[in-house]
């Protein structure tokens, strides 16, 4: 049925989307509304994890090129086997077939993948079944999703999910608990979850909800089929239904409406995005950019420093081989005319290359760090801020052309220089109060003029005017690395803070706080924290480093893997490197 659209439906629809492109067809995914439980047994408590319009939303989110809805009525529940398939095939010129383990199908369950297998010897189409997704050693699926929500685990069920959990409801009165408490609160009318187990799961195969034995077989009804476009395209469209204005159903105890109380926004992990070649790695991946076209653009510690691709994940092309950077590769950014800057801490360099790599511009001076008292290794050792560079670390383009470069391991600074590459000004020395640094790591200039600096290390994002000028700052951070400005948010890479670190604003850290991305409001108020506490997990992170943001709102995150999880030995060597975030609400 797709319920929740899980990490395991979303590896089926990609792996379907991939074999669709690769046929010249399209990717369509089937579900049922209302769910097979509510009329095999009415009595039942509703117990989905997602309404059909959350679920055709999320599988179109994973790569379905449409989504057929099948209107699940006690009519439907008596269809034979063979009549299902028939309505299956009726969605279009059917090439494949991919369904979940141990799939069932028509009235008593008579249908498995062997009778789909026969019938498309027949008629020209195959099925194979998807290999069940385990996580923590486990295979995921709804009901495991379900009963660890009911034991209010929520943070294994959004790892599952590749998501927060999230519902939605109408706004009612309640008990009125909220006034005597003086605490806002939000009564919901919607559906709610209920135990899952083999006698509460029926299967929308079953005719009536007579066997459990048969019903416990079948975790989920939903197929995928590939189809050839020529066929008319069909989705569901959800109705449309009046919804209340936010601002009076939040203000006003008493206001009746709908209201979602969706976190927004959210987003899923997408597993096997990167098509990277064969005997090719990157152990840390230390920045990623996005052009104008949505190509990303990894900025590797590796062999083929800069690794490009397509939205989809294919593979595009590599440059910078042959010694053009160190192994210290550190910030990528993309102007607006697709042209590439690159900061090389190690090469205290910054250069501008175009997109095939060729080198256009020299910003700064290069080769000889600047004196700062760094010993190299420690930045409490910094006594000054200097000029360019000493270990810089990103560059960000104000709207006028300007370049402004965050330095960085070995400095104290931000310096602005010409779109030629003059420097204009500088600003910054070692400490915490406003305008002073504990290793500017990343950087960001806003359309109306602010300069945005990750002091990483004082966990705290300065806010600046172009000249330098000190605006303000966001202190709910941790380490910042990397942040992007983009369509009215904020959104933000951190690291990890281990227990016996000093952070230089908040003191000794006595409480492990995992790394993670925030996304904010302009005004620097969270909306959405992603990742969790086991770093390799998808959707959680090692060592977020860099951070760019597509045109759709999907995120793309690069993590120094190596240098801060598999070298101390925190990590195994396997764990991730880069990851890819799809946007699936907000």
């Amino acid at each position: 049925m797709f319920d929740g659209v899980h990490i395991g439906h979303q590896a089926l629809v990609r792996e379907l989307k991939a074999s669709a492109e690769l046929a010249g067809a399209s990717a369509l995914a089937a579900t049922f509304d209302p769910l097979p439980i509510q009329v095999l047994a009415p009595g039942a408590p509703a117990s989905a994890l997602s309404d059909v319009a959350d679920r055709v939303r999320r599988l179109r989110a994973a790569g379905a090129d449409a989504v057929v809805v099948f209107h699940f009525d006690e009519r439907f529940a008596k269809l034979g086997a063979d009549e299902f398939i028939d309505r299956m095939r009726a969605a279009g010129d059917v090439r494949r077939i991919l369904v979940g383990p141990d799939f069932h199908f028509g009235n008593r369950a008579e249908g498995d993948v062997d009778k789909l297998r026969d019938r498309g010897q027949h008629e020209g189409f195959v099925c194979d079944v998807m290999p069940p997704v385990r996580l923590d050693g486990e295979v995921v699926s709804s009901t495991r999703i379900r009963n660890l929500l009911l034991a209010g685990d929520v943070e294994t069920a959004a790892r599952l999910l590749g998501r927060p959990y999230a519902v939605r409801g109408r706004v009612v009165h309640g008990a009125k608990r909220g006034r005597a408490l003086g605490w806002p609160t939000i009564n919901l009318a919607g559906r709610r979850l209920a135990a899952a187990n083999a006698s509460s799961k029926p299967s929308c195969s079953t005719s009536r909800a007579r066997s459990t034995e048969k019903r416990s077989r079948s975790p989920s009804c939903g197929a995928c089929v590939t189809r050839s476009p020529s066929r008319a395209q069909l989705s569901y469209r959800p109705r449309s239904h009046a919804t209340s204005k936010t601002r009076s159903a939040c203000s006003d105890p008493e206001s009746r409406g709908t209201m979602s109380t969706v976190v927004t926004p959210s987003y899923q992990a997408v597993l096997g995005w990167e098509r990277i070649p064969a005997g090719y790695t990157h152990p840390d991946v230390a920045a990623v950019a996005v052009d104008s076209r949505d190509r990303v653009f990894l900025f590797c510690r590796s062999t083929h420093p800069v690794m490009i691709y397509e939205r989809d994940g294919r593979f595009v092309g590599t440059w910078g081989e042959g010694g053009v950077f160190t192994m210290r590769t550190h910030g990528i950014t993309i102007g607006p005319d697709d042209s590439v800057y690159c900061v090389d801490d190690a090469g205290h360099s910054v250069r501008k290359f175009t997109p095939d790599g060729k080198l256009l511009l020299q910003v700064g001076p290069a080769g000889t760090p600047s004196d700062t008292g760094y010993d190299g290794a420690n930045v409490i050792t910094i006594a000054r801020g200097a000029g360019p560079f000493n270990r810089p670390t990103n560059l960000a383009v104000a709207p006028n052309g300007d370049l402004y470069v965050s330095d960085g391991y070995g400095n104290a600074r931000v310096h602005r220089f010409s779109p030629e590459g003059e420097l204009i000004a500088s600003w910054g020395e070692p400490g915490t109060g406003p305008g002073q640094f504990m290793l500017p790591h990343g950087i960001a200039v806003s359309a109306d003029g602010r300069v945005y600096v990750c002091d990483r290390e004082s966990d705290r994002i300065q806010i600046f005017d172009l000249e330098g000028g000190f605006v303000g700052e966001i202190t709910d951070v941790q380490r910042p690395t990397q942040i992007v400005l983009a369509g009215g948010r904020i959104y933000v890479a951190e690291l990890v803070w281990r227990v016996g670190q000093r952070s230089f604003r908040r003191g000794p850290i006595e409480r492990e706080q995992a790394a993670r991305v925030s996304v904010l409001d302009g005004a620097g108020r969270v909306l959405a924290r992603i990742g969790g506490p086991d770093p390799c997990a998808p959707g959680s992170f090692c060592a977020p480093h860099g951070l760019a943001v597509d045109a759709h709102g999907d995120l793309y995150v690069a993590e120094v893997t190596k240098t801060i999880g598999v070298g101390p030995g925190l990590v195994p060597a396997d764990c991730h490197t880069f990851q890819k975030l799809a946007l699936v609400a907000g």
